[in-house]
């Protein structure tokens, strides 16, 4: 029954530190379906944990053991006074374990504070693989110092381009938002959509494995693959990613017969301004042009030539006009 037990609370600290296996995941489901002194246990050790990631970044755990902290747990356990009831029904027992359980994760975050590097966004970067990381404006990517003995993890918030070095024995992960992103190496982009609050990645070279945090579904791409993450439904969209989410990486855009509404939307994300359109029938004009490291100014003289439009800068924003397209 102890080796149970000791078994069912290290897939506890697992699942709560990372994701499990499917087969671990049957498990600590099947223990939980088993009482409601079960369901009582997992709930105390799961808000511990949430309370702890409130006042804390623990997106990236360090070199911790988790199983031997938790064998510490057990024999604490172990040593309840004499009289109480078994371990799943003793409020005591449940006192002690949650008690050690924010010792532990007080200690990894203690860890992580004072050992984790962050890059802004500042142009190429190199890591201590030799991996090389492009940020956006905005975006900061954060990690262990050497990362650790098994995987090379980060954390990334904005959007960022990786180019991976390869190690088959040391896998590469990028924790982002609501997912994690898995290579041994190769290069992708991750970036996010606020105006539907969807996780993008898209693959340039080599394999990704993309899986939603703790428990859920996961993708496998390739190169050219792409996938969009939904939080609200915690599923994966089948859906190209635009090559146009990444200009701040490659500085080009690219439209083939796009609707002027849907150009102009791209021009205001990428060149962080405020275009609008005098009416509705220029809108439904399209475009099929590449830009490769123009200016705005340049973008929408090209734009206004094309089409026969006028664009006028005004102090709060630029109006493009004009009776119709040529």
């Amino acid at each position: 029954m102890n080796e149970s037990k000791n078994h069912i609370d290290q897939l506890i600290a697992k699942s709560l530190d990372g994701p499990v296996t499917e087969d671990e995941q049957a498990l600590i489901d099947q223990w939980l379906s088993g009482s409601p002194e079960n369901q009582e246990y997992f709930q105390q050790i799961s808000e511990l944990w949430k309370t702890t990631e409130k006042t804390g970044d623990i997106g990236i755990v360090p070199d911790f053991d988790v199983e031997d902290a938790w064998e510490k747990v057990n024999n604490e356990l172990n040593k309840r006074p004499e009289g109480t009831a078994s371990w799943q029904n003793s409020r005591w027992i449940m006192g002690v374990a949650a008690s050690l359980t924010l010792l532990i994760i007080s200690a990894i975050l203690l860890f992580q504070k004072e050992e984790t590097i962050s890059i802004a966004s500042a142009g190429p970067s190199t890591l201590p693989d030799n991996s090389t990381i492009v940020l956006n404006d905005n975006s900061t990517l954060t990690y262990r110092e050497g990362f650790n003995e098994t995987t090379r993890e980060v954390e990334l918030t904005g959007a960022g381009y990786f180019d991976v070095t390869k190690n088959d024995e040391k896998p590469f992960i990028v924790h982002f938002r609501n997912i994690s992103v898995k290579v041994v190496g190769t290069s992708f982009y991750i970036s996010h959509d606020s105006t539907n609050n969807h996780s993008m990645v898209k693959v340039t070279s080599g394999i990704v494995t993309v899986s939603a945090l703790k428990t859920g579904p996961f993708v496998r791409l390739t190169a050219g693959m792409s996938t969009v993450f939904d939080p609200q439904t915690n599923q994966f969209i089948n859906r190209t990613v635009d090559n146009n989410n990444f200009f701040w990486h490659t500085g080009k855009l690219v439209f083939d017969q796009q609707e002027l509404r849907n150009v102009i939307h791209t021009l205001n994300r990428v060149y962080h301004t405020n275009i609008v359109l005098n009416n509705g029938a220029i809108a439904n004009c399209r475009l099929t042009t590449t830009f490769d490291g123009q200016s705005l100014e340049e973008v929408l003289k090209i734009i206004s030539m094309t089409l026969g439009l006028r664009v006028d800068y005004g102090p709060d924003f630029i109006k493009v006009s004009g009776d119709g397209c040529q």
